[in-house]
């Protein structure tokens, strides 16, 4: 069995995960969301973050890179939530990929994955609805 599967993607170590969302974050610039398949892989991996709840407390809309506020060092920033009035983003978190990997659960994996919400109405879940309908 890997160290580590998320969603469809095998890595033989901890390391190995960590060097591959490493390499994601530094294909984007500040403020980029995250497109495509990256996008699948990074939602996730969210997922096994230990506070994923409370970091994306409404259906996720999206992930961009970040800053980490108080480390400065790249990171992920899940949005989640609009608000209906003015279209404003109404929660928006950092995470790091490496306290998902370290708090990864092979025993949580199904339950985990499907506790994450997705608003229907992001690019998101067409993504994932693509998958399921190929």
């Amino acid at each position: 069995m890997p160290a580590i599967r998320v969603n469809k993607k095998h890595f033989a170590t901890k390391a190995d995960a960590v060097n591959y969302y490493s390499q994601i974050l530094k294909q984007y610039n500040i403020g980029e969301p995250i497109k495509g398949d990256y996008k699948l892989d990074i939602i996730y991996l969210f997922a096994h973050h230990p506070e994923a709840p409370k970091k994306a407390p409404y259906p996720i809309i999206d992930i961009v890179c970040a800053i980490h506020p108080e480390y400065k060092t790249t990171c992920f920033k899940v949005i989640s939530g609009y608000d209906c009035e003015d279209g404003s983003i109404v929660h928006h978190e950092t995470f790091s990929h490496k306290s998902c990997i370290s708090n990864f659960n092979h025993f949580k994996i199904k339950e985990r994955e499907e506790s994450i919400r997705i608003d229907p109405s992001s690019e998101i879940f067409k993504l994932i609805e693509n998958k399921i309908l190929k």
